[in-house]
């Protein structure tokens, strides 16, 4: 009886930790998808951008995205100082709302990074997405990326980041609008 208990209870490990190993993301034409615990527009007082400053414009919806004739990379950093609404544990998601990318050319990506201030040590990435190799057929769309940790405020800071790619010579023009987390009830 042990042994069959034993076995039943590796199984569900087993397939517990390969449900948490593979990359999750939910794209949704309708926002994030469950209960927002935290959120910022690109240009809000806890978001910086930290790479392509010089490149980048500011829509009247307070989006981030590329001056008319620029190229290149769009990188930013949103910190995460508290969450709301939801016990800490409980967030499961990050994600970004972002328009104007295509497959083969203009990209989105965002990264949660959890760092432990002030030991020096590099921050560990616990989420991350792209839209290279990815078709969407209308705009905006959300992101939502599953998260390999659980938050810890008392141990950890947090921050989303985010990257935006325009090649030279591209039409397309992404563009970011949103960063938030979330839990998603499963």
């Amino acid at each position: 009886m042990k042994t069959k208990l034993f076995a039943v209870a590796l199984v569900a490990v087993s397939l517990a930790s390969a449900t948490q190993a593979r990359a999750q993301v939910i794209y949704s034409t309708t926002g994030p998808s469950g209960i927002v615990a935290w959120s910022s527009v690109p240009v809000g007082a806890v978001c910086r951008i930290t790479k392509g400053n010089t490149l980048k414009a500011i829509t009247g919806t307070e989006a981030i995205t590329f001056a008319a004739s620029s190229f290149g990379r769009i990188s930013g950093a949103c910190y995460v100082g508290s969450i709301m609404r939801v016990d800490p544990s409980s967030v499961n998601a990050f994600g970004l709302t972002f328009s104007g990318t295509n497959a083969s050319q203009c990209t989105v990506s965002g990264q949660m990074e959890q760092a432990e201030p002030f030991t020096g040590v590099l921050p560990t990435l616990i989420g991350a997405f792209s839209t290279s190799g990815v078709s969407f057929s209308s705009f905006p769309e959300t992101a939502n990326a599953a998260l390999s940790a659980f938050l810890n405020f008392d141990a950890h800071t947090y921050f989303v980041n985010f990257t935006l790619v325009r090649p030279s010579g591209a039409t397309c023009n992404p563009s970011v609008s949103l960063a938030f987390l979330e839990e998603i009830i499963l």
